[in-house]
């Protein structure tokens, strides 16, 4: 018996027959032979009595994915993910890939093919067709394009969208733009693989400020596919800083419950002055707190300066997206700040697939202001007229010094509100830090 039906053809050629069997019960994989005109009697059986049908198949970075769905009859139901390392398996069942308002029934579709669009690395349409038994000929079909998120796909529903898409949720992979009267002075592309370069960057370790709940390791920082990914997860770790009666927050937790990253180029690129590029896709989940900023090289803080380029987190309870700058006073312990917030509603009602796509973070810095863009888009400008420290801060402008770079996802702690599990892991990616200098 083959029914629900499909066909891929691997990159070596080989071709395979992917069918439905067994009433429906058991997905069946034959290899077929080189002319694909008859089966050459290799064959495997996936999810064995798991009731799959309309398999649809892709690979990507040598690994295979495929959506199929349940046996409902004519009625729509959740789609199944099952991913595999080779053609021939493991074959291993992931929960649904659709989110959103009508995920548990596929968008009312069915899987039947997926798309590789050709031109486009990585670019992947989700083809599936709705099944209307009381109206035969209102059939309809769904195109969607496949995202991907902590290396799994995912489908949203888009009520429309343009081959754009894929150019804005992947890493660029255009060479650092020219500006006239700017030189490029230093970059990371991330174009390799394995942890940040130590030339550039280091780490920070365990609890850190902001009675935050991540522990910061370095494992949680990682380089591939053209994308630095700090990733947060729900994982218990010991605090080996432990002291029980200790007064310090840092100290007197016995785990934490999270982990993250948090990558710095102190002592290694520091800058005076400069127009700073980072492109980068948030997590936007609860408890999420990522970060995109700057510290000057001396004195300690609120009078070293801090440049908030990005940062991303709540206010009673609404999420907004900052760019702040803040620096020493002798009437504000806390610093002196200069804050530009947004509600993050702001962008995701203009654009409800915002936080699936990359976006642009700039600083344009020098002997003057202070000007923080998101997209192009002006958010804070700050005079250095008003940057002044207290007598604490030694009456000095902390942003007439070198500063230097933090990336970081923050979990928690003052700002990051109520953490949802379910968020996790979350991915926070950077496709590329660049500082331009004039010449």
């Amino acid at each position: 018996m083959s029914r629900d039906m499909t066909l891929f053809v691997d990159d070596d050629k080989k071709a395979y027959h992917i069918y439905s069997s067994e009433e429906n019960l058991t997905l069946h994989l034959a290899e077929l032979t080189d002319d694909y005109l008859g089966y050459t009697g290799r064959y495997i059986v996936i999810e064995p009595a798991g009731h799959n049908e309309a398999p649809a198949i892709f690979k990507k970075d040598g690994r295979y994915f495929m959506i199929t769905s349940g046996c409902t009859g004519w009625e729509p139901n959740a789609a199944r993910l099952l991913t595999a390392p080779t053609i021939w398996g493991p074959w291993t069942l992931h929960p649904n890939p659709c989110l959103g308002e009508g995920a548990e029934l596929t968008f009312h579709s069915q899987s039947t093919f997926i798309v590789q669009v050709q031109g486009k690395k990585d670019a992947f349409i989700f083809m599936a067709d709705r099944w209307r038994p009381r109206n035969p000929i209102d059939g309809r079909y769904v195109w969607l394009p496949i995202l991907f998120n902590n290396g799994l796909p995912v489908l949203k529903w888009f009520d429309e969208w343009d081959m754009s898409i894929f150019d804005q949720i992947k890493p660029d992979p255009n060479p650092p733009r020219e500006y006239q009267g700017w030189e490029l002075v230093w970059s990371d592309e991330f174009n390799y693989a394995g942890a940040p370069d130590p030339e550039s960057w280091s780490f920070e370790h365990g609890f850190v400020r902001n009675n935050e709940h991540q522990w910061y390791q370095p494992q949680n920082a990682t380089v591939g596919g053209g994308v630095l990914t700090i990733q947060g997860r729900n994982e218990r770790v010991y605090n080996n800083n432990y002291e029980k009666e200790h007064r310090s927050w840092q100290r007197n937790r016995p785990y934490a419950d999270y982990t993250s990253a948090c990558v710095k180029t102190v002592g290694k690129r520091e800058f005076l002055y400069g127009r700073f590029e980072i492109r980068a896709k948030i997590p936007t989940g609860g408890g999420s707190w990522p970060a995109i900023w700057t510290l000057g090289n001396t004195m300690g803080w609120p009078n070293n300066g801090e440049i908030d380029i990005m940062e991303y987190y709540r206010i009673r309870g609404v999420p907004h997206i900052l760019a702040n700058v803040a620096w020493g006073s002798d009437t504000r312990p806390n610093g002196e700040w200069r804050t530009g917030a947004f509600p993050y509603s702001r962008w995701i009602d203009a654009d409800p697939h915002w936080d699936d796509k990359f976006h642009v973070w700039r600083m344009d810095w020098d002997e003057n202001y202070i000007r923080l863009y998101l997209d192009d888009e002006l958010l804070n400008e700050v005079s250095l007229t008003e940057t002044i420290n207290g007598q604490r801060g030694q009456n000095r402008n902390p942003f007439k010094q070198p500063h230097y770079i933090l990336l970081n996802l923050a979990i928690g702690g003052n700002n990051g509100g109520i953490i949802d599990n379910d968020a996790f892991p979350m991915d926070y990616e950077i496709d590329y830090v660049r500082v331009y200098q004039k010449k």
